[in-house]
């Protein structure tokens, strides 16, 4: 009955005891904040917040997103895009998302937040390298 009893008391002791929580921060890899910076070193899953344009559409979630450094092809769910505010390839944009790099293919960004920056302007003409289909 002793034996029961301690074996008891010290898996209460073991279970009520606060488990030390940490989180190792590299300093091998740094957030990049440029489309060419994604390219040259993509990290599958790693956080990235750039601002640019996002130029065209090219299938059901797909788009190209271009800085003064590059594009990429990025992923934007439906509910992702700010509602009621039309987004152009003329609209500034901060988005926010993972790299998704998966074997043998190009990196891409997986959008989970999308901030207008500044609205689109009639004026204003779209940044080089997108072409306006008719």
């Amino acid at each position: 009955m002793r034996k029961c009893l301690f074996v008891m008391a010290l898996l209460v002791v073991i279970g009520t005891a606060v488990p030390s929580v940490g989180q190792f921060v590299s300093t091998e890899h740094t957030n990049p904040t440029s489309v060419k910076a994604v390219l040259q070193n993509p990290v599958h899953d790693m956080w990235v917040t750039l601002r640019g344009h996002i130029l065209k559409k090219i299938s059901h979630d797909k788009y190209i997103f271009a800085d003064s450094t590059g594009q990429i092809r990025i992923d934007i769910d439906d509910k992702y895009f700010p509602y009621g505010t039309p987004i152009s390839p003329t609209t500034l944009v901060e988005i926010t998302g993972e790299i998704d790099k998966e074997f043998m293919s190009s990196p891409e960004v997986d959008v989970k937040k999308i901030i207008v920056v500044s609205p689109a302007e009639k004026d204003t003409p779209p940044p080089s390298g997108f072409q306006e289909t008719k």
